[in-house]
C-alpha cells in the first residue's frame, strides 16, 4: 500500500480569479466540502487535481476489514517475521454513538487462542490517519504481523481495537462540534471492556496512531493518563493555525491549547505516567515538527523512545515497521510506567516469557 498522506502545508494552487470571484478561503472550503461529500457518497478515493498538490482534505479510502484483508498488496519484507502457527480472529461490528448521534463501525483483533484461553488481555486502541478508515491498520498488515508474533510467542498477546475517526483529529471540536475524544474514551473504551475479556484498567491499555491518529493518540493519552499507560505516535502530523483555512476545527487556537500535545507536555505532568514511543521517516515532510516534539520531551526530562526510520509519510513506511510497533506495545503493556497514584491492586503484568523490547 503506497498511499501518500497529508502534508504540512494546506496551500492549494488555483488559477487566478477575476475580482468578483468567490474569495479564496470560501473556494477552498467549497472544494473541501465537495471532496468530502464525494468520498462519503461513493466510498472511493478522491483524487486531487494532477496540476497541483493535495488539497486540504485527503482522499478517503473506505474499506471493510474483509476488503482490507483481501486487497492486493505487496507484503513488506520484515526480518525475523516467522510464518504464523495460528491465526487470530477479527470481529467487525458497529454501535450507535450517543455522543456523535450516529452508527459507528469498529473492529477488534482477537489473538490466536483467545476463545480457548479464558484469560484477560491488554488492549491497543489503534487510530487511523486522515486519509484512512477504521480498517487502515489491517490494510498495513497489523493482523498478519500480530498472528506471526503472537503465535510464535515472540511478543505477549493483546487485543487491537480499530475505531472509526473520520477526519476529526480525534479531539472534541469547538463551537459545540462533534466530541471525538469523548466518543473514544467514554463510549468505545467502556464498550470494548464490556464486550471482550480485557484488562479494564489503565495498565492494560495502550493507544497508538498513524499520522492524524498519532497526534490524536498523544492528545488523548496526555489528557487521560487515568485510562492509558502506553502511547505510540507514528509519524504524527502536528497541525498549525494556518490549517484552519480548511480544517475549521483548528480555527480557535485558544481552544486547541487544551488538546495540543506541545502545550499538554509543557503544562501537565501526565507524560511522566506514560510509556511513550515517537517515530518518523527520514524523508517525512513532518519530520522537523516531530523532532521539535522530541526535543520538548527531552527538555522536560520525560523518558521516551524516539527513532527515525527510512521512508516518507505513507503506508509503505508504517507497513515496514509494523512488527516494531506491535513489539513495542506488547512489552510496554506488560511493563507499564509505575503510577504512584494507582491503587495497590493494580499490578504490573509480567506473564511467563515476557522480556523487554
Amino acid at each position: 500500500m503506497h498511499r501518500q498522506r497529508e502534508l504540512p502545508s494546506a496551500d492549494v494552487h488555483l488559477p487566478s480569479l477575476p475580482r468578483r470571484a468567490v474569495p479564496t478561503k470560501a473556494l477552498l472550503l467549497l472544494v473541501s466540502v465537495l471532496l468530502l461529500v464525494v468520498g462519503v457518497l461513493f466510498g472511493e478515493p478522491v483524487t486531487p487535481p494532477p496540476s497541483g498538490p493535495e488539497p486540504g482534505v485527503s482522499p478517503i479510502v473506505r474499506r471493510t476489514i474483509r476488503e482490507a484483508l483481501s486487497a492486493p498488496r505487496q507484503a513488506p519484507a520484515i526480518p525475523g517475521l516467522l510464518p504464523p502457527r495460528a491465526r487470530g480472529e477479527i470481529v467487525e461490528e458497529s454501535f450507535f454513538s450517543t455522543i456523535l448521534g450516529r452508527e459507528m463501525p469498529y473492529a477488534v483483533y482477537l489473538p490466536p487462542g483467545y476463545d480457548e484461553s479464558g484469560q484477560r488481555y491488554p488492549v491497543l486502541y489503534a487510530l487511523h490517519g486522515l486519509a484512512g478508515y477504521y480498517a487502515e491498520w489491517v490494510d498495513f498488515g497489523a493482523a498478519e504481523v500480530a498472528d506471526s508474533l503472537f503465535s510464535n510467542a515472540q511478543v505477549p498477546a493483546f487485543l487491537m481495537v480499530f475505531p472509526q475517526g473520520d477526519q476529526s483529529y480525534w479531539f472534541n471540536h469547538p463551537r459545540g462540534g462533534e466530541a471525538w475524544a469523548d466518543y473514544l474514551t467514554d463510549e468505545v473504551v467502556p464498550l470494548i471492556d464490556a464486550r471482550f475479556r480485557t484488562i479494564p484498567r489503565r495498565v492494560g491499555r495502550a493507544i497508538g496512531g498513524l499520522s492524524m491518529g498519532a497526534t490524536g493518540a498523544l492528545q488523548i493519552a496526555l489528557r487521560r493518563p487515568d485510562l492509558f499507560a502506553v502511547v505510540g505516535a507514528h509519524s504524527p502530523s502536528f497541525r498549525t493555525t494556518p490549517d484552519a483555512d480548511i480544517y475549521w476545527y483548528f480555527s480557535d487556537p485558544v481552544y486547541y491549547r487544551d488538546y495540543d500535545p506541545f502545550v499538554l507536555v509543557q503544562t501537565r505532568s501526565s507524560a511522566l505516567r506514560l510509556r511513550i514511543w515517537l517515530d518518523v521517516g527520514d524523508a517525512d515532510p513532518w519530520r522537523e515538527r516531530v523532532e521539535q516534539f522530541h526535543q520538548l520531551l527531552v527538555s522536560r526530562g520525560i523518558p521516551h523512545r524516539f527513532s527515525i526510520g527510512n521512508g516518507i509519510h505513507e503506508g509503505s513506511y508504517w507497513s515496514a515497521r509494523m512488527a516494531e510497533y506491535l513489539t513495542f506495545y506488547g512489552y510496554a503493556l506488560v511493563n507499564p510506567v509505575p503510577d504512584p497514584g494507582a491503587p495497590e491492586s493494580e499490578p504490573v503484568f509480567a506473564p511467563p516469557g515476557a522480556g523487554s523490547d
